[in-house]
């Protein structure tokens, strides 16, 4: 696997601040910059790194990438992957208490 883009990173975390959907971030991730789309696997890594969280959290994802579809399951996987991402707001604004 490549080297993670901080570009993609960044975005992912804004996209988090403003509230945007799991499902809206996986997008804008897999195809950032005009570039090649990526795999699951290499999403999975950028919201690892981005927002800290584990394998086991961010599973969900490549689950909907491989059967996903529709608004239900835009809205579960909203719902399994984004506590995970809000319990580690403070690693990923920066705002941890040292």
């Amino acid at each position: 696997m490549n080297q993670l883009d901080p570009q993609r990173i960044q975005s992912l975390k804004t996209m988090a601040a403003e509230g945007r959907s799991i499902a809206e971030m996986v997008n804008s991730a897999r195809s950032a910059n005009g570039s090649s789309v990526l795999h699951a696997v290499e999403v999975l890594s950028y919201f690892r790194e981005a927002f800290g969280l584990t394998l086991a959290q961010v599973k969900p994802i490549a689950d909907w990438l491989a059967y996903g579809g529709g608004e239900a399951a835009e809205s579960a996987l909203h719902d399994l992957v984004w506590p995970g991402i809000e319990w580690r707001r403070e690693y990923w604004t920066g705002t941890a208490a040292e």
